[in-house]
């Protein structure tokens, strides 16, 4: 069941309604129509094993990808690739083309750094395509090689020193998460930057920090660990502070609910607290996507500008999310119920 926001949520938010995207609502309609429904997902579910699952795809506008890949996260792989293009030909402004290469960035600085920790080898058929950053620029990302030019057009090298400095951080509490947490709260950063002024886009980010934050809480809860975790993990933008969800990580559950449970993180909260009695990680994980799904999609009705470009991007990556994961869980035989929990549906 997905929880909506409230109305005022909904009227604070100042559509752009700019005419620069008139010419692609067509086209985003259309494309909306092939996402799947939730027939398609039910069938995804029931399926018994992998050859199912993709039998069952090659239904859909998956089947091209499918055939065009080695294997089912080949073509998913793919799949990203063209929603990414889809929407970076069509986004009208530099702003929200740099958004939409952002998570291609960071997950290509997240695949070097991680192998440079392992001494590993980086093949340039690892990084993912589209980005801001070539492969030639990244592959020589390492602190040996800390000296290697870059050109000041390519706007990496005000962060290259950012970088580096993970790496080491990494090495030196031999942490390889530290990566993750570094790059994720830079990543953050620059996201906040590129959405000043437009609404709906920085509602999102700021809404993802407060579930992340939220999830963060719960998971140091779970696993009894200190303080100082939560505040290298915090990622920045969101109307929860710190110092709140810090004073929580002992609290009992009146106080929890007392300090967080409004209309907007209430399905978190409470999936959070049952992961408490034993219910598991996918209840809170489910919340957390429901939230944000929700927010996603009170761009529905809007009729102009960036933000149905916007929310049908977002649907896309949610949908590439829901079939990994059943994936996921096809290989590992898990039962049908298991693969329920594992999807959210779009609309």
């Amino acid at each position: 069941m997905l929880y909506y926001f409230s109305v005022i949520d909904v009227k604070k938010t100042r559509w752009s309604n700019s005419t620069y995207y008139n010419f692609v609502i067509g086209r985003l309609r259309t494309r909306e129509t092939l996402l799947l429904d939730r027939n398609y997902y039910e069938r995804l579910i029931r399926t018994g094993n992998v050859n199912d699952l993709t039998s069952v795809l090659n239904e859909t506008r998956y089947a091209r990808f499918i055939s065009d890949a080695a294997n089912f996260q080949d073509a998913l792989e793919l799949a990203g690739e063209e929603n990414l293009q889809f929407c970076f030909d069509y986004a009208a402004e530099d702003w929200l083309q740099h958004l939409l290469q952002l998570q291609v960035d960071t997950h290509n600085i997240k695949t070097v750094l991680k192998s440079q920790l392992a001494g590993k080898t980086v093949e340039e058929n690892n990084l993912l395509d589209k980005g801001r950053w070539t492969a030639d620029i990244l592959l020589n990302l390492n602190p040996d090689a800390a000296t290697v030019r870059v050109s000041k057009k390519t706007g990496f090298d005000a962060i290259k020193r950012y970088v580096l400095a993970a790496l080491q951080h990494a090495r030196d509490t031999r942490d390889p998460a530290l990566i993750d947490i570094m790059l994720d709260r830079w990543a953050q950063e620059q996201a906040l930057s590129l959405t000043s002024g437009q609404d709906y886009a920085r509602g999102y980010f700021e809404l993802f920090a407060d579930v992340t934050n939220i999830k963060i809480l719960f998971r140091l809860r779970l696993l009894k660990e200190k303080e100082d975790i939560f505040n290298q993990a915090f990622l920045p933008g969101g109307k929860l502070k710190p110092g709140v969800l810090v004073s929580l990580v002992n609290a009992d559950t009146e106080r929890i609910r007392a300090t967080l449970a409004t209309n907007r993180f209430a399905p978190v909260i409470e999936a959070g607290l049952k992961t408490e009695t034993g219910a598991g990680g996918l209840v809170l994980e489910r919340a957390a996507r429901e939230v944000m799904l929700n927010y996603i999609n009170t761009a529905r009705y809007v009729a102009l500008g960036y933000e149905p470009l916007l929310r049908f991007y977002f649907l896309r990556e949610n949908e590439l999310v829901n079939l990994r994961q059943l994936f996921a869980a096809k290989v590992a035989g898990l039962d049908t119920k298991t693969c329920q929990e594992l999807v959210v549906y779009g609309f």
